[in-house]
């Protein structure tokens, strides 16, 4: 009788122990799971198309990575490694749809040479005249930080300008075209929290994730361009 009392308990404390080994694996690999599970989506663009003409699936998967993101990652930058693999009209066609869709958008455009966003939304002469200033746009629920306010202020404070935009706008993107080759790129990187990335290459891309991984931005996209 004892004795399958003993065999008892040294089978219960054997299940003991192999459902607590089971819950120490369970813990250690939520723990320290490889990143690999929340690596950045990748968006395959290929065919004939241009950016004006890509279907509305390709915008909404954009957007609803973006929408998926909590509050605290607010600032999306869009960059690339070359300006001609970032088109003007990828950042510019996001924001319409998020402000659309009720959401407040700024769109801070860091294309110096093109100034994209300010062609872009036709900001005329008039409202160029206002250095430093965010400008409306025809789109409801939709701002533009033009890239030559920059020039005219002579200065690159981009953080600054994101975090005093923090208050007044529920999402904001960057355009930075050419980010890889930048003087200005880690700063232009402290000012954001999210980015998607525009390449064309393996090269380009390894060395713009590189870029990104040694800042606190998380990368959740890479758009690769036909």
């Amino acid at each position: 009788m004892n004795a399958e009392i003993l065999k008892n308990q040294w089978v219960i404390i054997g299940a003991i122990g192999a459902l607590a080994l089971i819950v120490l694996l369970v813990v250690l690999f939520v723990l320290f799971r490889s990143p690999r599970a929340g690596k950045a989506a990748v968006i395959n663009l290929t065919g004939e198309g241009t950016p004006e003409t890509w279907s509305q699936d390709i915008y909404a998967a954009l957007t609803e990575r973006i929408r998926k993101l909590s509050r605290k990652r607010r600032s999306i930058l869009f960059a690339s490694a070359e300006p001609e693999h970032l088109p003007a009209a990828i950042p510019a066609a996001v924001a319409g749809i998020l402000a659309k869709a009720g959401k407040k958008c700024l769109l801070v455009d860091l294309d110096l040479v093109n100034d994209s966003a300010a062609k872009t939304f036709h900001i005329g002469a008039g409202q160029a005249e206002l250095p430093g200033k965010v400008v409306s746009t025809r789109i409801e629920n939709l701002s533009v930080w033009p890239a030559h306010n920059f020039i005219r202020l002579n200065q690159m404070n981009v953080r600054e300008i994101v975090e005093k935009a923090q208050d007044k706008f529920d999402i904001i993107l960057l355009n930075a075209p050419a980010l890889l080759n930048s003087p200005d790129s880690r700063h232009i990187l402290s000012a954001a929290t999210c980015a998607f990335i525009c390449t064309k290459g393996q090269a380009k891309s390894t060395a713009l994730v590189e870029l990104i991984n040694e800042s606190d931005c998380k990368l959740i996209g890479d758009i690769r361009i036909p």
